[in-house]
């Protein structure tokens, strides 16, 4: 195969790898993709068996007048001048043509750059850790390409076209060159300046779909809830300082709804005051000091407030100033798009806690005690019974609670009224039902309610001890203003309608595993920021402190500290605030890994004993003798007689070694293992027997061999 047919091949190769990560990033549809790898493979299959006829110019220049509407049109229609995807699908369209236009070297290295591009828009796009071994295959086969194209072309500079007269060793500088590659991208990635988002993320999540999340969403349905009890994916993770007591129940808040709609709720009109951080550093959402701290890591929702438990007094977020609503709820001033992470302060108790601050609900009018119709007024008359509110509440709730099983079967299911239906008709449902159920009830005896949503419970993860709250933790409950109790939770969904964690086993280990996996690859890769190298510098910073100045580590690390800013990343702060560094077993196995392989592999390659490098050190100590006259221009056999006539005594020794690299220079042949040990005894010898006072010499200035020359 010619020279020119392998790089073709080379090329379609690459074309091919280069936009895999797209379909699945929702950049390029499965059937644009499709049609470009059908293009790839006629391609390749015109190049393996020599039909490399390129198309001529003006059938090019027709193609591209022929795909300028579409162009348009994708520009303009399809995506609504949106540009990733349009240039993406330009890009794949002139590479295709690009291919069958092959004719010049030149156009060899247009088709790199153009599969160059298309492989940065995949990197760019891709959000899933799998893309890692999409980023290796591709920089195996460029580095294979670059190194072939180079060798093909000093080939066809001596006059060789065709067949190789003996296989180029490539493997080892392929292996030696990847491997390079990926240890410097650890630290280059670590160091190199955050400009924002590192991505230029699509639709997609990377993983084949865009993530469907459990919508907090202004106005909601009567099955927003159930619909996710199904879904694996992860919400939020978190994770406390202290362990909390066994039976802590795990209730987040993320949502309030107060104005019942008929077949939903809406949150209706909410009053919001702004909350700033105080002196101590934090935005106080409720009365106290905490106790104890958890740190969140929200994935993105269909909402901009942050996810809070129940308890939460303070929060510790990297932001200027947030608002704070009258359902006690904390709203970002935008939407975060990706993972926010951020620290609450928890109270000792897993009661409610609101601030003081928020207002109290105005009496409820008649027509607010009616909301729900006069069938469901009545049934709250008669199962609450007289009392006060608190006696009320808890009637009702153990009503709905013994009187109606959970059930998933009215996913879907339509009505006029489907609260009624679900107390009179149906009697069965989800937990939406139920907790709207109970705050018609309550709210027709003259008890102020709304409707929480959030999630419940959380499944442990024994890899980096932190609790997962997943899409099937979602739940809604009830908070029922009680005149001595305050806002109070109350939550009518039957024990078996709860949010429950799957059972221990190997499958949920692989699971969890793989979600350990996922979480660090968007903790250190997808999230890494500024504030996180500002941890690794001050990290540095302590360590050599503490490295060469004992005595004054305690007092340098406080400063370290202080000097930190406030609106810091949360888990840097807390990363930070340890009095010294103490590597883990995680961090130095792996890094005592690293550096066994790499001494044992420099080891194995390390540069045999060559006879040039024993003449080397032989003229260059016989150099030092200015009675021998060694000039450049004193060849290797000259070198011999005048070592004879000065130093008989080492003159076969230094005979051989000339010997031996005239035959290993000139003769054609690499020295055999036998003669590499001979070289080696005899450079010793000579150079043992070379340590004598030259003539003339005084004997104060004599210098003999090193050990280390002598050793070798």
């Amino acid at each position: 195969m010619s020279f020119d047919r392998r790089k073709r091949v080379l090329l379609g190769l690459l074309a091919l790898l280069a936009p895999i990560p797209l379909p699945f990033n929702e950049v390029v549809g499965w059937p644009s993709i499709i049609l470009f790898w059908l293009a790839a493979a006629l391609y390749l299959r015109r190049s393996l068996t020599g039909k490399t006829r390129p198309l001529p110019s003006w059938a090019m220049n027709l193609l591209g007048l022929v795909y300028l509407p579409f162009l348009v049109l994708d520009f303009s229609w399809f995506w609504q001048g949106r540009v990733l995807r349009p240039l993406v699908h330009l890009a794949l369209f002139a590479l295709a043509v690009k291919l069958f236009g092959l004719e010049q070297e030149k156009d060899k290295w247009h088709v790199f750059l153009l599969t160059f591009f298309i492989f940065l828009a995949a990197m760019g796009t891709s959000v899933h850790p799998t893309v890692v071994v999409y980023m290796v295959a591709f920089l195996l086969l460029g580095l294979v390409l670059l190194a072939r194209f180079g060798a093909y072309h000093v080939l066809s500079n001596h006059g060789l076209a065709g067949r190789l007269p003996t296989p180029i060793p490539f493997s080892g500088f392929i292996a030696a060159g990847t491997l390079l590659t990926l240890v410097l991208a650890v630290p280059l990635f670590a160091i190199l300046p955050r400009l924002g988002r590192p991505y230029l993320v699509g639709p997609g999540g990377g993983v084949g779909g865009a993530m469907q999340s459990a919508r907090f969403l202004e106005r909601i349905g009567m099955d927003v809830i159930g619909r996710g009890r199904s879904s694996r994916v992860v919400a939020m993770r978190f994770e406390y300082d202290t362990p909390p007591p066994s039976g802590h129940e795990m209730r987040f808040r993320a949502a309030v709804y107060n104005e019942y709609l008929g077949d939903g709720w809406s949150r209706g009109k909410v009053r919001t005051q702004r909350l700033a951080r105080q002196r101590d550093g934090f935005f106080h959402v409720a009365d106290g000091q905490p106790r104890s701290w958890l740190g969140v890591w929200l994935e993105p929702i269909a909402s901009p407030g942050l996810v809070l438990p129940v308890e939460a007094l303070t929060v510790d977020v990297g932001v200027v100033a947030m608002n704070l609503d009258d359902g006690g709820l904390v709203h970002l001033h935008f939407r975060r798009p990706d993972t926010l992470r951020y620290r609450v302060g928890l109270s000792p108790s897993a009661e409610l806690e609101l601030s003081s601050g928020l207002p109290e609900p105005p009496p409820l009018s008649e027509e607010d005690r009616r909301v729900g119709g006069e069938r469901i007024a009545a049934l709250a008359a008669e199962v609450a019974g007289t009392g006060d509110a608190v006696e009320q509440a808890r009637r009702i709730q153990s009503f709905l609670m013994r009187e109606y099983p959970y059930s998933l079967d009215l996913l879907g299911m339509r009505s006029d009224n489907p609260v009624e239906d679900f107390l009179f008709n149906w009697r069965r449902g989800h937990c939406e039902y139920f907790a709207s159920a109970m705050v018609l009830m309550l709210r027709a005896v003259g008890i102020p309610a709304r409707l929480v949503t959030g999630y419940l419970g959380g499944e442990y993860n024994p890899f980096e001890d932190y609790y997962v709250a997943r899409q099937s933790n979602a739940h809604a409950w009830v908070e029922a203003f009680l005149p001595d109790g305050g806002w109070t939770t109350f939550d009518p969904t039957p024990p078996a309608g709860l949010p429950a964690s799957e059972k221990l086993g190997w499958s949920l280990l692989a699971s969890q595993a793989y979600d350990y996996l996922l979480f660090r690859w968007d903790r250190y890769v997808l999230t890494f920021g500024f504030y996180d190298q500002l941890g690794i510098a001050r990290r540095m910073a302590v360590f050599w402190s503490q490295l060469w100045r004992r005595d004054e580590s305690g007092d340098r690390q406080s400063q370290v500290a202080q000097a930190a800013p406030r609106d810091e990343d949360p888990e840097s702060q807390r990363e930070s605030s340890g009095s010294s560094w103490q590597p883990s077993a995680v961090q130095v196995l792996p890094m005592a890994l690293v550096l066994l392989l790499g001494a044992w592999w420099t080891w194995r390659h390390r540069p045999a004993f060559t006879g040039t490098r024993a003449y080397r050190q032989l003229r260059g100590r016989l150099e030092k003798d200015p009675h021998l006259g060694l000039t450049v221009s004193v060849p290797p056999l000259e070198l011999v007689v005048r070592v004879a006539r000065r130093h008989p005594v080492a003159s076969e020794s230094a005979g051989r070694v000339v010997e031996l690299y005239l035959q290993e220079s000139f003769g054609g042949r690499e020295l055999s293992d036998e003669e590499r040990r001979e070289l080696k005894e005899a450079l010793r010898e000579a150079l043992r027997k070379l340590h004598l006072r030259y003539p003339g010499q005084p004997a104060d200035g004599e210098r003999g061999p090193s050990g280390e020359e002598l050793r070798q």
